[in-house]
């Protein structure tokens, strides 16, 4: 407090010694220190605007390497998945972004298991271990629980219900459409 009292009376000091031009100064500092402004002085001045500005061949050469860069991880990382890792790949992606996934590591009747999962299935593919990934894609039988590996069969129900249970559930859904990646394959 004692330190703006003293910046005041300096200033009015100051005001009475150079005249109008001081005092329109002064008021104008004055609303600033009232208003909560006056946070400091202005940047000084750049000699040569030219030298600080970065040259453009400069600019060219980092967007090329940043090019360079994307190429190289985009190169290695379609070198380096396994098919497995595709897959878990795929099922971690949005139903929108499902259909710009890399997945060409994967055979039509792999691409056509993927592609049959639903939501909760390719949640448990993400969470599944690569191994266990990997032998589902591979056909071998009870890799991933409560999904049927690719090419596998359904099981057998070994009791003497299950077809009028399997009846009476089907009564209960709509037929979905089957498309399937061969069919819709360009």
């Amino acid at each position: 407090m004692f330190r703006f009292i003293a910046a005041v009376v300096q200033a009015l000091i100051q005001l009475m010694a150079s005249g109008v031009g001081a005092g329109i100064a002064f008021l104008d500092w004055l609303a600033g220190r009232l208003s909560g402004g006056g946070a400091g002085a202005p940047a000084s001045p750049i000699p040569d605007l030219a030298m600080a500005l970065p040259d453009g061949d400069r600019i060219e050469q980092a967007k090329e390497l940043q090019r360079s860069e994307n190429n190289a991880v985009d190169m290695l990382a379609k070198q380096v998945m396994t098919p497995a890792q595709q897959a878990q790949a795929f099922a971690m992606m949005t139903l929108e972004d499902r259909g710009l996934a890399d997945i060409s590591k994967l055979t039509d009747q792999q691409v056509d298991w993927l592609y049959s999962l639903h939501e909760e299935q390719l949640r448990i593919v993400v969470d599944a271990s690569e191994r266990r990934v990997a032998d589902a894609l591979a056909g071998k039988p009870k890799a991933l629980m409560a999904i049927l590996s690719v090419g596998e069969e359904p099981y057998v129900e070994l009791t003497p219900f299950a077809h009028r249970l399997a009846a009476k559930r089907a009564a209960s859904f709509e037929a979905v459409p089957l498309i399937t990646y061969e069919a819709v394959k360009i």
